[in-house]
């Protein structure tokens, strides 16, 4: 058995939440020689403080009565943060009462003091092996989500690419038209258009030339890509920026991009596109309606070959109870307006295809994404 809740364990965390020094040294030294990573607190307050600022935790085991506040308390928290959070309460009496409410908060296991250290172990072979087949799970539907994902992108790719194909013609014919009328007036009337007639002609060339590169990148962008390659970090921030033009526009945010040409990553550009559209379109969501002056900073620097990416707003920032959880799957902020699996594919693509890592804090003024690559 010791063996196999090594082996089960390894990669595991721990929280352990216990009043009495000698049994909290003596049992956080056992758990370090199974657990991956073990953190202890002398009270549910302390606790609790730990549980929020290092999740995410594996399993918490936590005893009940403590000064300032009790297990359960802190269990009933804990809970409310983390529904399926794995909790096992020791307790020195058995009180049935408290058992009850245990079970009624959805406390996983319940041990009465003196604890069996072979039956303690025993428990926790149990609730690892659990942990691990709930983390089997998360990653089967985070593959079928994100392979239904790619899947959509792809078709609605090849859909663009078609329509893309059937509008460039008029569109190009707008363009010759609207030259030749402006030729054929001018030789009419023996003299230049009026500036009004000429400006509004340039105009309407503008945008007819703007549809066309705004299709084209449509199109271009959900191609996922097929190689890894060197490419502009400026140019995938301005091909994600001409994608959210629209919704920028319509909400008022203006986007402001510092990033200097030179600055080169390796890695797959459609994917890391996707990646910072979900970051920008989040930032864009989160401001109010009747909020003045809203801003996306989008900033890059280069230090010892690696290269840090900054998209930073001014909507107010992230609660905190959701903040250190933001990369897990099904977090939202936006209540039922988000499936909670934007950023947790973008921290998946930037980690697995960049060897990467996406950071976030809360600014004075809003939130503040960090990506960090490896620079060309």
């Amino acid at each position: 058995m010791v063996q196999e809740l090594k082996k089960e364990a390894q990669n595991l965390s721990v929280l352990f939440v216990e009043d009495d020094p000698s049994f909290l040294n003596i049992v956080k030294e056992m758990l370090e020689r199974f657990f991956g990573r073990v953190e202890t607190a002398m009270d549910g307050e302390e606790g609790l403080k730990k549980y929020r600022e290092l999740a995410p935790f594996d399993i918490v085991i936590t005893d009940i009565t403590m000064p300032r506040m009790d297990g359960l308390t802190m269990s009933e928290n804990i809970k409310s943060d983390k529904p399926s959070q794995h909790i096992l309460a020791v307790s020195a009496h058995s009180d049935a009462d408290k058992l009850i409410k245990a079970i009624d908060i959805g406390i996983d296991s319940f041990l009465l003091k003196p604890v069996d250290s072979m039956v303690f172990l025993n428990r926790l072979l149990k609730i690892s092996k659990s942990v691990n087949g709930d983390k089997v799970k998360d990653r089967e539907k985070e593959l079928e989500k994100l392979l239904l994902t790619q899947s959509k992108m792809a078709a609605m790719g090849e859909m663009i690419s078609i329509i893309s194909h059937q509008l460039k013609q008029p569109l190009n014919a707008m363009n010759i038209l609207s030259s030749n009328i402006e030729d054929r007036v001018t030789e009419l009337l023996g003299k230049p258009l009026d500036e009004e007639i000429s400006k509004n002609t340039k105009l309407i060339n503008q945008q007819v030339s703007f549809m066309a590169t705004t299709i084209d990148a449509f199109a271009d962008f959900l191609k996922p890509s097929k190689v890894s390659k060197l490419f502009s970090l400026k140019s995938s921030v301005t091909d994600v920026l001409t994608i959210l033009s629209a919704r920028l526009k319509s909400k008022r945010v203006s986007a402001i991009e510092n990033i200097d040409e030179s600055i080169s990553v390796h890695g797959y550009p459609k994917e890391f596109n996707q990646a910072i559209l979900n970051i920008i379109s989040n930032a864009v969501d989160a401001f109010g309606e009747n909020q003045d002056n809203k801003k996306i900073e989008i900033s890059a620097s280069v230090e010892d070959s690696r290269v840090t990416l900054t998209i930073e707003d001014n909507a107010g920032g992230i609660c905190n109870e959701i903040l250190f959880r933001l990369f897990e799957p099904y977090i939202t902020s936006k209540g039922d307006g988000g499936t909670g699996l934007g950023l947790h594919i973008t921290k998946k693509i930037i980690e697995e295809h960049f060897d990467g890592e996406v950071k976030v804090e809360n600014t004075e003024h809003g939130a503040k994404f960090i990506i960090e690559l490896k620079g060309a």
